[in-house]
């Protein structure tokens, strides 16, 4: 072989692994993001449910079993269980990821084990859940405003942080002169 041959294959496999090692790298930030979309469609599907219907609704995860779901009441009034999975709506099956931590309303819930009731005749309170992989890195946030119809995923570990879309002022009217218009 010659030089330039020589040249030429180290060139070619410096751009191979240039483009390969960071795939291989982030794979782990990449599967923490997937199923953190999961979670976000099973939060939308919480929310839409909420604002559709009136039925006692929760939210819950079980370390054990790795799933994010949602349950409703049970009609059965001889149920041992009062709270049944909705099978209609989907699960989120977090497998390796793990929930670091979650949010309601701006207050820690604990991780391992939370079921997150909705009072169907009050507000429905924000939520943020953090997953990270199984060595603890890559987190990724899950969040839900109150009043938003759907879910968004937000890279990064966002824990005592203002929810995005949640953020609301309100005006007072009367200060502003506007008291007599139509709003």
């Amino acid at each position: 072989m010659t030089i330039i041959e020589v040249i030429v294959v180290a060139v070619i496999l410096g751009v191979v692994a240039m483009l390969t090692i960071p795939r291989l790298l982030g794979g782990e930030g990449r599967h923490v993001a997937a199923k953190a979309d999961q979670v976000a469609q099973v939060l939308t599907a919480l929310a839409r449910r909420d604002a559709a219907v009136s039925q006692a609704l929760a939210l819950s995860y079980e370390r054990e079993s790795g799933t994010v779901e949602i349950l409703v009441r049970s009609r059965d009034p001889l149920a041992k269980e009062p709270w049944v999975t909705d099978l209609m709506l989907p699960e989120a099956s977090l497998g390796d990821v793990q929930v670091q931590s979650i949010e309601v309303d701006g207050a820690d819930v604990e991780p391992s084990s939370f079921r997150v009731v909705l009072d169907q005749y009050a507000p429905r309170p924000a939520i943020r859940l953090v997953l990270v992989d199984k060595r603890g890195g890559n987190p990724c946030s899950v969040e839900m405003a109150g009043t938003a119809g759907q879910a968004q995923v937000v890279p990064g570990d966002l824990r005592g942080k203002g929810l995005s879309g949640s953020q609301t002022s309100s005006v007072d009217l009367d200060a502003a002169g506007k008291e007599q218009e139509s709003w």
